[in-house]
């Protein structure tokens, strides 16, 4: 009687074993690799250090990228530096340099803004490449002695008072100096229309100037009668 041959140790089993391995290993190896790349990249947000910006940060609303907190702070400062305050109305437009009036930037705000990455984000996998903030304005505040100064320079030198009309007497002849309207510089509307401005990123500060009209008291209608 011929010896049973034990089926699990021949080579067509182990093949046709191996082969059906592989191809498992085909089908999950894919989804294994998936997770551990996941598994990868939620590491990589987790530990993404919190003094850089963001890869997809934006400045004035251009790709800024991964920057370092003192890399940003001498960009920004190089634009404050050159930023004028322009002044804007119908008797004309003034130019000063913001920091002349008292201006100051705050550092940190922007850096802040465009390096803040919330912990409980970072578990978000692939979070990172949605997180895209902007800045398009300078983070400005005002000391308050040197912008009170430059305030009431300015409506010294840009205010006029009214002029009444009047009669007087030219060359024997009884005539009417019409009277002019005259101009008010509003300080305390200027003053707060300075300090809650917004300041472009691109460096260009404008407001418009608070002012109202004064007319004269007394107009060449008024002494119309009077000439009469």
């Amino acid at each position: 009687m011929n010896d049973l041959v034990d089926i699990h140790k021949t080579r067509a089993y182990k093949r046709r074993r191996f082969a059906r391995l592989r191809r498992k290993l085909t089908r999950n190896g894919w989804i294994v690799l998936v997770l551990l790349l996941v598994v990868a990249e939620i590491g990589a947000q987790v530990l993404y250090p919190s003094d850089r910006t963001l890869p997809f940060a934006k400045y004035n609303h251009e790709p800024y990228g991964v920057k370092s907190r003192s890399e940003m702070a001498v960009m920004e400062q190089s634009k404050f530096v050159h930023t004028n305050l322009e002044l804007r109305s119908d008797y004309g437009n003034t130019k000063i340099q913001l920091i002349k009036v008292g201006a100051r930037l705050n550092e940190t705000k922007s850096f802040e803004s465009l390096s803040e990455y919330p912990n409980q984000l970072r578990w978000v996998p692939f979070s990172i490449l949605f997180l895209s903030p902007n800045i398009s304005t300078l983070p400005v505040s005002f000391e308050d002695k040197p912008l009170q100064e430059f305030v009431g320079e300015y409506a010294r030198k840009n205010s006029r008072e009214q002029v009444d009309a009047k009669i007087a007497i030219r060359e024997g002849e009884v005539v009417i100096d019409d009277g002019k309207p005259g101009r008010d510089i509003e300080k305390s509307a200027l003053l707060e229309r300075i300090r809650s401005m917004k300041v472009d990123a691109s460096g260009v500060a404008r407001i418009d100037v608070p002012s109202r009209v004064v007319a004269p008291s007394a107009t060449s209608a008024d002494l119309a009668s009077v000439k009469q």
